[in-house]
């Protein structure tokens, strides 16, 4: 709340319960912003069934963000009665979400620092092979591993750590195309495949109360260039040259090419 009133966005609180998420609808803002936090008397899913419902007569952005720290966000979902953090609309999964749900989650703990000359293909195509390389030593089944960058003028802008680095980060992006770049690694059936995939992506012009207001929902934190297209992001980019998928994180058409490459089943193929 303070980062919006300070970068001049119209901010004001309303009381938990139908009544005030309503009326503060019925008003017609651009966009609802609710921070989950612990204490509140109205636990996430009424909250997230309110808006469900609200949403059936009223076409306004919502936004459900936390400020909690990572250690503290279970303990949250645990109080608020509620199995996850929403941070955009309920929809169908992506095709990006079902191959992840193929694989178990793996932390490889490899080393992701750049190398000094090192640019965006040729270091996530590396750390991509890495990750994987370092999974398969403890691993008998498939590994598939992934490393993305965003890279504007030749320069590699990684996750930013403060909300400060996150807010020029933006301002680097505002108005103007950039390059995402991934690097996928499958090791599968003895042999190491890997590929890389670009995309550009046109961000709008962008205002310094919009930066505020985007690094305050705390979307950009953890995410290569400090936004991420399947959330709140998705309104200030313009226009996406290249795989969608690629932008949210996973290029699935590059991971079904090397999954076919290796004779392995992701359940995607057409009959």
């Amino acid at each position: 709340m303070a980062e919006l009133e300070q970068a001049q966005v119209p901010v004001r609180a309303v009381a938990d319960g139908n009544a005030g998420i309503q009326a503060i609808a019925a008003e017609k803002p651009d966009v609802i912003a609710m921070e989950l936090g612990i204490g509140g008397s109205m636990a996430a899913k009424d909250v997230i069934n309110t808006i469900k419902a609200t949403m059936e007569w009223v076409d306004i952005p919502i936004i459900l963000y936390t400020r909690l720290p990572v250690e503290s966000q279970k303990e949250a979902r645990t109080l608020h009665g509620a199995d996850d953090l929403v941070l955009k609309r309920s929809g169908p999964p992506t095709l990006v979400s079902h191959v992840i749900a193929a694989f178990r989650r793996t932390p490889s703990e490899e080393d992701e620092s750049l190398r000094p000359g090192e640019d965006g293909p040729a270091a996530v195509e590396r750390l991509a092979r890495a990750k994987a390389a370092a999974v398969g030593r403890r691993e008998t089944l498939p590994v598939l591993a992934a490393d993305t960058e965003v890279v504007c003028d030749g320069h590699i802008l990684g996750k930013p750590g403060s909300a400060e680095e996150a807010f020029v980060m933006l301002a680097r992006l505002a108005g103007r195309a950039h390059e995402v770049v991934t690097g996928v690694c499958l090791l599968a059936n003895g042999a190491c495949r890997s590929g890389i995939e670009r995309t550009t992506v046109r961000f709008a012009s962008m205002s310094d109360a919009e930066r505020a207001w985007y690094v305050a929902t705390g979307e950009p934190m953890g995410k290569a260039g400090a936004y991420h297209v399947d959330g709140c992001g998705a309104l200030f980019i313009e226009e996406v040259k290249g795989s969608p998928s690629n932008v949210a994180g996973l290029p699935v058409r590059l991971v079904l090419r090397l999954a076919r490459e290796a004779g392995l089943d992701l359940g995607l193929s057409p009959p």
